[in-house]
């Protein structure tokens, strides 16, 4: 889960009620744990592991050690870029997709270049919303 999201029962956003519901609901549930930052209450029907102590943020080194222990198969990311960048060059061969709630900013041309030759290391994005995904699509360089 990205910094400054709170994958727990009393402060979820969206984007925490979105993963927490897809895990739970997953045919893989036995499979599949969530990295997230540390809370008091983190969601316990489902396999959680906290990076961080709670109240402090994680940033994406915080999760070398607990992913690396685990041996993932593939890694989704939510949200947050930069963290699915830092993993796909800590995890090589291991299949990275990045989850988008939304659209990315509105960036220069040269922004949206950089963005777009990390992105073609991922091995996929899954967009939640449709429009986003069109206009990533139709202002992004190939």
């Amino acid at each position: 889960m990205p910094r400054n999201m709170h994958f727990c029962q009393s402060r979820a956003t969206s984007i925490d009620l979105c993963a927490h519901d897809l895990a739970l609901h997953s045919q893989n549930k036995s499979n599949l744990r969530i990295f997230a930052g540390g809370e008091e209450d983190l969601f316990d029907d489902i396999d959680v592991v906290a990076v961080t102590e709670p109240g402090k943020k994680p940033t994406p080194a915080k999760f070398y050690d607990p992913l690396s222990e685990f041996g993932p198969q593939l890694i989704v990311v939510h949200q947050h870029l930069e963290t699915a960048f830092q993993i796909i060059t800590d995890f090589p061969g291991t299949p990275v997709i990045l989850h988008r709630h939304g659209r990315f900013e509105r960036n220069s041309a040269f922004k949206r270049w950089k963005y777009t030759r990390k992105m073609n290391r991922l091995a996929g994005i899954i967009w939640l919303v449709k429009m986003p995904a069109i206009t990533f699509a139709k202002t992004s360089p190939a």
